[in-house]
Parts: C-alpha cells; sequence; structure tokens
C-alpha cells in the first residue's frame, strides 16, 4: 500500500462512500395498494421493480397469479397475513411462483391454489429465498420446493391444504423452522426424490394422514424438536433412504408413530412415542435395512426402546417398552410385558437367544423374525395382536414351547420359508386348543376361534376350533384335556374338518387317551375341532353322586391372561362346560379372593344341590350354576350370560337370580335377547347363578348359605315334589289320622278305667 499518498487514500475514500451511497440510493420501497399506491397489483410491481427493491403492499384482497423472476426482491405486507390475502386469477396456476433466487416473502395469506398440482407458493431452481410469517391454506401444496436449495421456510402456517404442507423434490440444503403443518389431507410436510441435507427443527406436522414423510433417496436430512400428533396414519414415516437423524421429537397418538422401511443407518435420539397404536416400526429386506443406532433414551410409552445391534450375551433390561434384536447372538428376554408396537419383539438376524416368559400382546406382530435362527420361545404370550401372534420368516430351527395366541386379528403363527420350526403345545383358543407340529420349508399359517356358526349334531366340541393354511401335508397333534371324562366318552373323541357347512371326520387319525391328543396326517386344510359323545348327567343314586363328582364331571377351568399389576390384558370370555352360561370379563379388570389374593383363573360348575327353600320353578329349568373361587370380587362389573330355550319361556319373562346369604335368590337387573336366546346381567362379585322366570318372586327368603346347608339334592326332585295341592292334600290327610288316632286312645283308657 506504500504506492498510495495521501491524497489518493482520500480520493478512494470519496469513491467508495459514493459507490455505497448510489447502492443505497438504487434500492427503491415500491408501494402497492387500492389507493394512492404506486401500483394496484403485484404483479406491476414485480415488473417494475429492479434487483434489491423492496415492494410493500397494504391490506387489501389482491386475485392475481405472481412470478418473481427476479432476483434480490423482496415483498412484504404492511400488516401482516391476517389483511392481506393473496388468491390466484386462474384456479389451474400457482398462486405465487419465485423462480429468481435471493428472494423473501414475508406476512401473507396465500390461498385458493387448490387445482390438482397447484402450489400456494412454488419456488422451481431458486436458492437462498426466505419465506417467513405466511399463512398458505387451501391450495394443492402449501409450499412446494423443486430443485431448490439453501432456502429458508420459518415461522409459516402451511395447514389444511388438498394434499400437502410442505412438498419437496429433489430439494437440498434447504432449513425449515417454526412452521406449523396441520390439518392437510395428505401429509404436513413430504420430501421426495433426492432432497437431500434438509434440516427440520421444532416444527408442528399433526392432525394430517401423515404427519412428515421422508423417502426415496432423500439421505442426510436431519429432524429435531418437531411435534407430529394425532396424525390419522402415520407420525413419521421415514423409507428408501440413509443417514437420516431423528432427536427429540414428540410423536403421539398416531396409528403408526415412527416407522422405518428399507432404509440404511438411521440415528435416534431422546425421541418420544406415546399413545400410538405401533409405536415403532422397522422394516427390511436385507441386514443393512434394520442396521440403526436408536439408543435407549428412545421411549414408548415412557419406558426404553431397546434396540441392540451386534451385541451378545446379554440380559434385555426388564423396563423394556419394545425389544428389538439385530445382528446379535446369545441374548435373553425373559419376564416383560411388550405391547403397542409393530413388532413386541423382533429378531433379525439374531441367533441363539432365548425368549421366555414374555407377554407380547397389543401390537401389530406380537412376535417377529426375520433370517434368525436357533432361538427358542418359551411360555411366550401373543394374544390380541391386530396381524399375526408369532410370524417366523426366512429363520431356521427355531422351538417354540408352552405358548398362547389366540385372538389375533390374523393368524395365531405364521411360518414362512423357513425350515425345522418346531412348534410344541401353542394354545389357539380361551378353551385351550392346542396343537403341535413341525415345518419344514412350507409355508403354514394356524389361528383358533372360540366359536363356530356350525354345529354336529349329537357331539360335544372339546376345546374350540383351529383353522390351518399350510402349502404341503403335514402332521399335526391335537391336545385335549380330559378331566371329567369316562373312558367310554374319551374314546368318542375324533377329529373333524369343516367341509362347506357340515363337519367330516378325518380319517387315518390316532387317539392316545394316555397323551390325551390325536395325532393325524393332513393333507386337506380347513377348520378342524376335536369332538366327543356327550355324556350323560350323574345320577344321584349313584356312588358317583358327590358334589366333588359333580364338579369334576361338568366343571370347566379357564387360566386368566393376566398382566404385571394382575389385571387383564385383554377381554376374555369364559364358559361353563355346555357353553350354556359364560362370563365376559373386560381388559383391565382385577378379580381378588376374599383374602385379597389375585384371581388368575375361574371355575363354573353345575352345583349338585341348591340351597333350602329354592323355588320349584328355578329347580326345573335346569339353568344354574357356581362361579369360583367362592368369594371372588371385581374391580370392574363383569357380564354373565346365560342361555335358553325361547319356547321355554313362553309368556313369561326370564330373569337371572343371584343367591345370597342374606336376602336368598334375588332378582338382578336382566337384558334379554329373545332371537338368540342369551338373557345377561352385570355382576361385580361370584355367587350361585340361575335362569327363571320374574313370577319366582323378586325375593326369596332362605337360611344363610353355607357347605351344610347344600342338602336339597337337585336330582332327587319329581314332579310330586313341586306340587302344592299334593302338599296341602297330604297334611289334610295326615292330621286327619292324628285325630282320629287320639281319639281311639282316649276310649280305651276310658274302658280301662271301668274295668278296674
Amino acid at each position: 500500500m506504500a504506492w498510495i499518498n495521501k491524497s489518493g487514500l482520500k480520493r478512494l475514500v470519496t469513491l467508495l462512500i459514493l459507490f455505497f451511497c448510489l447502492e443505497t440510493v438504487s434500492a427503491a420501497t415500491i408501494t402497492v395498494g387500492p389507493s394512492d399506491k404506486d401500483y394496484t397489483t403485484i404483479n406491476a410491481a414485480v415488473t417494475a421493480a429492479s434487483p434489491d427493491d423492496i415492494i410493500l403492499v397494504s391490506d387489501g384482497v389482491y386475485n392475481e397469479d405472481i412470478i418473481i423472476s427476479k432476483t434480490n426482491l423482496t415483498i412484504i405486507s404492511e400488516n401482516g397475513s391476517a389483511n392481506t390475502l393473496i388468491r390466484p386469477s386462474l384456479s389451474s396456476g400457482h398462486t405465487l411462483q419465485v423462480t429468481a433466487s435471493n428472494v423473501t416473502i414475508q406476512g401473507f395469506n396465500i390461498t385458493g391454489g387448490s387445482y390438482y398440482g397447484r402450489a400456494g407458493i412454488y419456488v422451481i431452481s431458486a436458492s437462498n429465498c426466505t419465506f417467513s410469517e405466511n399463512q398458505v391454506n387451501a391450495n394443492h401444496y402449501g409450499i412446494y420446493l423443486e430443485s431448490s436449495g439453501n432456502n429458508i421456510i420459518q415461522n409459516n402456517n402451511l395447514s389444511s391444504n388438498s394434499y400437502a404442507g410442505v412438498y419437496l423434490d429433489s430439494s437440498n440444503n434447504n432449513v425449515f423452522t417454526d412452521n406449523v403443518a396441520n390439518s392437510n389431507n395428505y401429509a404436513g410436510i413430504i420430501l421426495t426424490t433426492s432432497s437431500s441435507n434438509n434440516t427440520f427443527a421444532n416444527n408442528n406436522a399433526s392432525f394430517n394422514y401423515i404427519g412428515i414423510q421422508i423417502g426415496h433417496l432423500s439421505d442426510n436430512n436431519l429432524l429435531t424438536n418437531n411435534t407430529a400428533n394425532s396424525n390419522t396414519c402415520y407420525g413419521i414415516l421415514l423409507s428408501s433412504s440413509s443417514d437420516i437423524t431423528l432427536k427429540d421429537n414428540t410423536v403421539s397418538s398416531n396409528k403408526y408413530g415412527i416407522s422405518i422401511w428399507t432404509s440404511v443407518n438411521y440415528t435416534l435420539i431422546s425421541n418420544g412415542m406415546l399413545s400410538n397404536d405401533y409405536n415403532f416400526e422397522v422394516f427390511g429386506s436385507d441386514l443393512e435395512h434394520f442396521m440403526h443406532d436408536a439408543d435407549q433414551t428412545n421411549l414408548v410409552d415412557g419406558k426404553p426402546l431397546y434396540y441392540w445391534t451386534n451385541r451378545s450375551d446379554a440380559v434385555v433390561p426388564l423396563d423394556a417398552g419394545l425389544v428389538c434384536l439385530v445382528n446379535s447372538t446369545n441374548i435373553t428376554v425373559r419376564d416383560i410385558e411388550l405391547s403397542n408396537g409393530y413388532d413386541g419383539i423382533l429378531l433379525a438376524y439374531t441367533n441363539n437367544s432365548t425368549v421366555r416368559n414374555v407377554i407380547a400382546s397389543g401390537n401389530y406382530y406380537g412376535v417377529h423374525l426375520v433370517s434368525s435362527n436357533l432361538n427358542s420361545f418359551d411360555a411366550v404370550t401373543a394374544n390380541n395382536n391386530a396381524g399375526t401372534g408369532i410370524f417366523v420368516e426366512s429363520s431356521n430351527s427355531n422351538r417354540l414351547t408352552d405358548s398362547i395366541a389366540s385372538h389375533n386379528s390374523g393368524y395365531g403363527i405364521h411360518v414362512r420359508y423357513s425350515g425345522n420350526t418346531i412348534v410344541d403345545k401353542l394354545v389357539l383358543t380361551s378353551d385351550a386348543a392346542k396343537i403341535s407340529f413341525v415345518v419344514d420349508g412350507s409355508e403354514i399359517g394356524v389361528a383358533g376361534d372360540d366359536m363356530s356358526s356350525v354345529a354336529l349334531p349329537g357331539k360335544r366340541n372339546l376345546n374350540g376350533y383351529v383353522t390351518i393354511d399350510s402349502s404341503s401335508d403335514m402332521g399335526v397333534t391335537f391336545y385335549y384335556k380330559d378331566s371329567g371324562m369316562s373312558g367310554t366318552g374319551e374314546s368318542s373323541i375324533g377329529l373333524f374338518r369343516l367341509n362347506g357347512i357340515e363337519w367330516t371326520e378325518v380319517t387315518n387319525t390316532s387317539l392316545d387317551t394316555a397323551g390325551n391328543y390325536v395325532y393325524a396326517n393332513l393333507s386337506e386344510f380347513g377348520t378342524f375341532a376335536l369332538f366327543k359323545n356327550p355324556e350323560s348327567s350323574v345320577s344321584s343314586g349313584s356312588s358317583d353322586s358327590s358334589l366333588t363328582a359333580r364338579i369334576r364331571s361338568q366343571g370347566t377351568v379357564t387360566d386368566l391372561p393376566l398382566g404385571e399389576n394382575g389385571q387383564l390384558i385383554s377381554d376374555t370370555i369364559v364358559r361353563s362346560a355346555d357353553s350354556a352360561t359364560t362370563l365376559t370379563l373386560y381388559g383391565g379388570t382385577q378379580a381378588f379372593d376374599p383374602y385379597g389374593n389375585p384371581v388368575n383363573r375361574i371355575i363354573i360348575t353345575v352345583p349338585a344341590s341348591l340351597p333350602p327353600g329354592t323355588p320349584q320353578e328355578l329347580i326345573r329349568s335346569g339353568l344354574y350354576f357356581d362361579f369360583g373361587p367362592s368369594g371372588t370380587v371385581f374391580s370392574q362389573d363383569v357380564m354373565v350370560s346365560i342361555n335358553f330355550n325361547p319356547a321355554d319361556f313362553e309368556d313369561r319373562t326370564p330373569a337371572i337370580y343371584t343367591c345370597t346369604s342374606e336376602d336368598g335368590w334375588i332378582s338382578l337387573e336382566t337384558t334379554v335377547d329373545w332371537e338368540t336366546g342369551r338373557a345377561s346381567a352385570i355382576i361385580s362379585h361370584f355367587s350361585l347363578y340361575a335362569l327363571s322366570v320374574t313370577d319366582v318372586g323378586d325375593t326369596v327368603a332362605i337360611a344363610p348359605v353355607s357347605d351344610a346347608g347344600l342338602s336339597a339334592e337337585v336330582d332327587s326332585l319329581d314332579d310330586n315334589d313341586s306340587d302344592p295341592d299334593h302338599f296341602y292334600w297330604s297334611a289334610s290327610i295326615g292330621i286327619l289320622l292324628v285325630l282320629v288316632l287320639l281319639i281311639v286312645i282316649s276310649r280305651n283308657r276310658q274302658k280301662g278305667e271301668k274295668e278296674l
């Protein structure tokens, strides 16, 4: 700088000042408004503007299609979006289209671009633009960025559009902060077709069909501190992309919380998934699709998500909310309950691991195996899942023993593309229909059902119905309980298959009464059930007529599916042996015995005797049942139902009665379905229950009920005992005989006295 003297330096400073002054002078402010402004339309102002000009728009409604092709323009409203409305003049065009860079749009209400594929703000091949404090509603897209980058979209309301609030197509390095994208018909925010390196922070995408969707090779995006609540389907859906980071996002009350499909190398930190039907989902066809970094700071319904990759020789902590084991070996999962996940427990490319005493209910899949081998599952309960209870795909040499998979919307167990899958004693119905089989390469789906619309006349169903779909022949073992069966009754057990509208007996089966099972080699598939000949009731005069024998022959014992706190994990129906009565208990109910201990099984029996003073009409109905354990009480009401033949109650109204020690038999408020022949009442504790007619009387006083008081043997009653006229005639004759005898005795005494 030595060559510049003082005179030259002064000239340089003067020139610089003049330059900056000229630059300042060249940046004009152009006004737009209905009157007393430079222009009446925004388009006219844009046409007249030069780079770096500011266009200030007054309050009003502007019906025009605006195209901004000049760089470095700033267009702002004078008093904000509440007072400045822009609507398209042509319904088929974008309302405001930006094709130049360094453009700022601020403070407008942009609406009405509802024509298919049209946007409130459409940005194409533009960069370094800023869009802030705009309300962009009732368009097809709120703001659409195509092949545009390094833009800032901040503090806008992008809601109630017919497709999406935000749509990015091949657009990179954009920043979205503090925007609201709610109540759009499809999605709040969508990134598609290689839209990468974008940042989304502090946005709210709720009440859409999908909150935030990223896919189609849109990589290296950051989602932090966003909210995606109450979307109809997905909170955050991520697919076919890589290196996405999700941190501190809140995803609640959606059908699916966070779903990751066929994607690679995600990082999840401190995300909260709460009250979604399925809080977390990961899906893929290769190992890399499951290799994500998700630590236990991610919570599902307040519990840690244990997403373990490359682990070995470890035990999953008991506080797990959901468990995903990927590329791991010798992991133990036990004594936990997993719900509200897409997979309650997922094993992907995981081997030689053990799952024991786990309840995986209320998920989409209870247990899901993908390319996982040599694992063992013992005492697993996978009930009431929206898909399949236990899904095994592309996995070999796994073993499932003594487990339950009932009341799932799909199969209880589904095995596909898997060899040497051993299923041993899997329960599929409430009545403990239990089967064993081995799958070696074929595809099989098995489901249980408690009821069938097709009866088998002259036969009694043992434990429900099992539907088997298989791609090849297979051997299946069907188990039953022989409690209360005679040798003759047990020998009559046969396996039947539902053929259209009738049951046909399966041939080439073997009955093993010692092992309590029927084995069959099946080549035809469908719905199967075990049936036996009904056995007559035990007569009161036989050596087997004691109360114990009666309970043994006619009672049913049903285990309850309980959670950690002794609550029912799902609605449960308990049936008597002949299905004449059912007890319906609702999920969340707790049952306690008289000592305050949780009740985990329920017994329904036909009592051998009823309390003294029981009305004859009630006895003749034959519809009386004892529920146990005796003295059981419930935390909430349960429903008892008793089936009846409507013809037996012609011109009379049936009612359910309960026997109390204080007031005897009292009628309950009863709902009667005459079409199905079923009466139902709400109860809160166990007692004797019976069905009779309302004219039995609302209250029948009897002595307090005790074991010693159960003396009126039901089977010994006959019609004469119940005839009141017969009673009065017998009593009158007895009294007359006594009077005659007294007269004879008196005369004999008088005669003797005279002889003396």
